[in-house]
């Protein structure tokens, strides 16, 4: 079975796309911005970035 992929989707792998290769992640810990517990802050402001374009 074939399956589209909403707008949504697309907006959430384009940006993964872009984060991926812009290498955030490395930045952020470069920067010494981490979390002591719970989910990474990688992933907390790739959270926020999609909240941004995404509204």
């Amino acid at each position: 079975m074939i399956y589209q992929n909403t707008e949504i989707e697309n907006t959430q792998n384009k940006f993964s796309d872009a984060i991926r290769e812009l290498q955030i992640g490395k930045l952020l810990r470069s920067s010494n911005i981490t979390k002591n517990c719970g989910i990474p802050a990688f992933e907390v402001f790739q959270f926020l970035l999609l909240l941004v374009f995404q509204g």
